[in-house]
């Protein structure tokens, strides 16, 4: 199997932000083979990431998208599944620039 090249997602376009996810989860669990969606589970039932796998999407995470995680953000509610990673990082985008001009009153009138 050839290695996929590296995909750099903008932080803030959601559409590549799912495929450079759903591809760099594909490169941690190559033996899932069945579609990943927003309700696949990270650990058991699912791509069955142990403590490593999770540290290397971690990593990747930061690596590709620009975004550090701390240890306090590591919870089910955030990495349990494909979608929750999905939220996680959309609030991360969000919060690096998006919602504070969404927020900014100055930009309404």
């Amino acid at each position: 199997m050839s290695e996929l090249p590296p995909f750099r997602a903008s932080p803030t376009d959601g559409v590549d932000r799912r495929a450079w996810l759903v591809q760099t989860l594909r490169g941690l669990a190559p033996a899932f083979t069945a579609e990943i969606d927003d309700h696949t589970c990270l650990a058991e039932g699912g791509l069955c990431l142990d403590s490593l796998g999770l540290t290397d999407l971690l990593c990747e995470i930061e690596d590709g998208l620009g975004v550090t995680v701390c240890a306090s953000e590591i919870t089910v509610e955030h990495f349990g599944c494909v979608g929750r990673v999905l939220r996680f990082l959309e609030m991360r985008a969000l919060d690096r620039g998006l919602g504070a001009r969404r927020e900014d009153p100055r930009g309404a009138g």
